[in-house]
């Protein structure tokens, strides 16, 4: 039969626990202003671009992108695309 951990383990383990899930929402933060850093710049971008994962789905693109009005420069997967406008 397994010994039962004392008061001062269990403080222990749920101090841990906190500090992990404190880490764990530190980085989803960190992650979040990233994503919404990436999205401003290509959307305020003044040619196309999207954002293409490498099985070739779109992640993120701008209007210019969206609605055609580009030339194609590169559209290797996982890059960033980018495209001249036609203005």
């Amino acid at each position: 039969m397994a010994k039962k951990p004392s008061y001062e383990e269990l403080e222990q383990r749920i101090k841990k626990i906190k500090k992990e899930l404190l880490e764990q929402s530190s980085l989803e933060s960190a992650l979040r202003e990233s994503e919404e850093l990436l999205k401003a710049t290509i959307e305020s971008a003044v040619d196309g671009m999207s954002l293409i994962k490498m099985e070739k789905s779109v992640l993120l693109t701008n209007d210019l992108h969206r609605y055609g009005i580009f030339q194609m420069n590169s559209s290797k997967p996982g890059m960033i695309r980018t495209c001249s406008g036609m203005f």
